[in-house]
């Protein structure tokens, strides 16, 4: 059944352009946007084939293709995106959020055994990012360490050793966060990376 479902988005990517960049949700969402959200790489190749403008496609209730890959561990589809549109990291989504791939990838590492590649394709991809704050002044650290994820936190460190004690609006450090949704590990590791 998913096949045939892969087939059908394939098929109508390959009759039409128009079908890659019709709203089909008042929120402009795309089929590119449902495709990356699934993790369906060869449905997203064609997408991206037929409308390559979409890959950075956002709009102020939608984050960006590669976001919504991300958020699902897809790496095989924050690929096949990063290679159509290598500069698809550095694009925040619109609205409040302000959230680049990184974000969503470490607001969502717990939940998946693939977060981890992601996360460490998109800082190979865009570096500076483990350094870019969205609402409230949150870094992906900050994101990573709410949701516990031990081995996010410390990439995330890796990549940006200074921000163990950085704080968020209100004054929330990656530290408190993990210690209030008692993440000892994540806790442990953002106090070995500096945290105050």
């Amino acid at each position: 059944m998913q096949e045939l479902r892969d087939l059908l988005v394939v098929d109508c990517a390959a009759a039409t352009t128009e079908i890659a960049l019709e709203s089909t949700w008042r929120h402009s969402l795309l089929p590119l946007h449902l495709a990356a959200a699934c993790g369906r790489e060869a449905a997203v190749r064609l997408l991206l084939e037929a409308a390559p403008g979409t890959a950075t496609a956002t709009s102020d209730y939608v984050q960006t293709p590669l976001a919504l890959a991300a958020r699902g561990g897809h790496l095989g589809t924050v690929e096949v995106i990063l290679a159509a549109a290598p500069g698809a990291a550095a694009i925040p989504s619109a609205g409040e959020n302000k959230q680049l791939p990184l974000h969503a990838a470490a607001d969502s590492a717990a939940a998946t055994s693939g977060q981890l590649f992601v996360v460490r394709r998109l800082l190979a991809a865009h570096p500076a990012a483990a350094l870019a704050a969205a609402k409230f002044e949150r870094l992906p650290l900050h994101l990573a360490a709410e949701k516990g994820s031990a081995e996010c936190v410390r990439l995330l460190l890796d990549a940006a050793p200074g921000t163990a004690s950085s704080c968020a609006l209100f004054g929330c450090t990656a530290l408190r966060l993990a210690v209030q949704r008692f993440h000892t590990a994540a806790a442990e590791v953002v106090l070995q990376g500096g945290a105050s």
